[in-house]
């Protein structure tokens, strides 16, 4: 018989005695609560006091500070010897409380600011970095666009170019085509002239530059000659030979 008895059957069976207990000890400060009463009604200080310390403590009826100081001045008027001591300990305690529930409610406060203030700073966070993004994407848009233009034109101008020379070598090659033979020969003829021209024209300028390094150098070295004449110990050689005789 024991061995059926499974444990969710003993938590179960646990509770029961517990709300069992509890049902009791309730029963129980009822009891004793309604009992002090009659005999604070009658004047009783000590029941008064206690009466003080169920509501003080919350036994048997709700915890309420204010009823229990009621009740302690109560026995206090009819000579307990403990309520004043209890009335100045449980009014610090009032305000020990309500300090307590200032700060908590200072720092409720605080942090409800300090939440709201990081929101705030998070989303002008997030708003300046959309607009930086979105600056960047102004400004690459543009370079892509201005580096398009520049490659647009430099294509353009190419093309031109290309197209420009092709037309003059049509333009050429349809012009030799036209010409007759003698034509032809003569324009050939004509060309070779003018080659010839050209290059008879750079070496005529060529001698010319070299009759002219040829009159400085003589002209340097017979000033060397006078000179060298001019001194004593000098040795004049007898005869001048021009290298370039």
């Amino acid at each position: 018989m024991l061995k059926a008895i499974t444990i969710p059957m003993l938590i179960a069976l646990a509770a029961l005695s517990q709300l069992v207990h509890a049902e009791v000890v309730d029963e129980s400060w009822r009891q004793v609560y309604d009992f002090q009463s009659k005999m604070a009604a009658q004047g009783s200080s000590k029941a008064q006091f206690t009466l003080g310390e169920m509501y003080e403590n919350g036994r048997g009826v709700a915890k309420n500070y204010d009823t229990a100081i009621d009740w302690y001045n109560k026995a206090k008027s009819t000579g307990h010897a403990d309520a004043e001591q209890r009335i100045t300990m449980l009014n610090r305690a009032i305000e020990q409380q309500a300090n307590d529930n200032e700060k908590a409610v200072a720092k409720r406060k605080a942090d409800k600011e300090k939440a709201v203030a990081k929101r705030k700073a998070d989303k002008e966070k997030a708003v300046a970095k959309r607009k930086a993004e979105k600056e960047r994407a102004q400004q690459k848009a543009i370079e892509q666009k201005r580096a398009a233009e520049v490659k647009r034109k430099e294509q353009a101008s190419e093309k031109k170019s290309v197209a420009k020379a092709k037309k003059a070598a049509k333009q050429k090659k349809s012009a030799q085509a036209k010409l007759s033979p003698e034509e032809r020969a003569k324009k050939i003829k004509a060309a070779q002239e003018r080659a010839k021209k050209i290059a008879q024209e750079n070496e005529k300028k060529q001698q010319q530059e070299a009759d002219a390094a040829l009159e400085k150098y003589r002209s340097s070295m017979s000033a060397k000659a006078s000179t060298d004449k001019d001194e004593p110990k000098a040795k004049i050689p007898e005869k001048y030979i021009d290298p370039f005789e």
